[in-house]
């Protein structure tokens, strides 16, 4: 993980009171669907510009096809990341595989396709610390097995939060594997609080937060480190922002630009030149 170090205190938004100030924690930098500030997101190009700048962890997004595949997109149609056109759980895997899922993002990336789970799950075998799929769409509580068994054939089962805004979904998913991670998404401030107590009652769960809520009011991250709740945020472009987090005790950053984080926070870098 990378650790941050030798920066003073920064300033909390106007009426808002932060939690005493503690040493500074290991952060992890989460690339968020892959390097997506460089290569088209949720492709395997995107995992592999990611996983070159020696990331803590990949972040990407799970929806199952018409034939039961799950496979590695954002919506719920491939309209804006392809050059196709309908949903994703209207179409066979075969069908979107034919798809061309790079174009849209760069010439250099024509003939990216859709993966499936299980080449993401190939891909960052060995080489990620910590993987975050976030389930998005399925049919049902059956889907929920075709998505944990490559998890865990490709020996991510320790090293997997699955996170998802339908807390029904991480529900399922915790009746189905009682010890794997999960996540709660929390995408507004009114949810916040339901999702810590349903982290404390699940035992195993962390939150992931729209880093902006924390921001606002920095007592809510004391109010999860006092119940032993680990935080992560998304999405942290920023490196002030970046700095605001890990004053507070915010120690999983979820980003798009993993080269200008993972600079600032003086982290390795493997090997392809350097970022933007």
């Amino acid at each position: 993980m990378s650790q941050i170090t030798g920066r003073g205190p920064v300033d909390s938004p106007p009426g808002a009171q932060e939690p005493a100030k503690r040493d500074r924690p290991s952060v992890e930098v989460i690339a968020h669907r892959g390097y997506s500030g460089i290569a088209p997101e949720n492709t395997l190009a995107a995992f592999e510009e990611a996983i070159s700048w020696n990331v803590d962890g990949l972040e990407w997004d799970v929806r199952v096809s018409a034939d039961s595949v799950p496979v590695v997109i954002h919506d719920e149609t491939v309209d804006r990341t392809t050059d196709g056109s309908g949903l994703v759980g209207g179409m066979t895997f075969d069908e979107l595989r034919r798809l061309d899922a790079g174009s849209w993002f760069a010439p250099e990336f024509r003939g990216e396709r859709i993966p499936s789970l299980d080449e993401a799950l190939a891909a960052a075998a060995g080489r990620v610390p910590q993987i975050y799929p976030e389930i998005k769409g399925i049919r049902g509580e059956a889907d929920i097995p075709r998505i944990l068994e490559p998890i865990d054939a490709h020996a991510f089962a320790d090293a997997c939060i699955i996170i998802s805004l339908d807390w029904d979904i991480l529900r399922w998913v915790r009746r189905s594997n009682p010890q794997i991670m999960i996540g709660f998404i929390v995408e507004r401030r009114s949810r916040y609080h339901d999702a810590l107590r349903e982290a404390a009652d699940d035992g195993r769960a962390i939150l992931a937060c729209d880093y902006t809520i924390l921001l606002k009011e920095p007592r809510l991250v004391e109010e999860a480190r006092v119940q032993g709740i680990t935080l992560g945020v998304w999405t942290v472009n920023n490196v002030e922002d970046a700095e605001r987090l890990i004053e507070l005790g915010v120690t999983r950053l979820t980003t798009n630009e993993v080269a200008r984080l993972l600079q600032h926070l003086g982290h390795g870098h493997a090997g392809r030149g350097p970022g933007p």
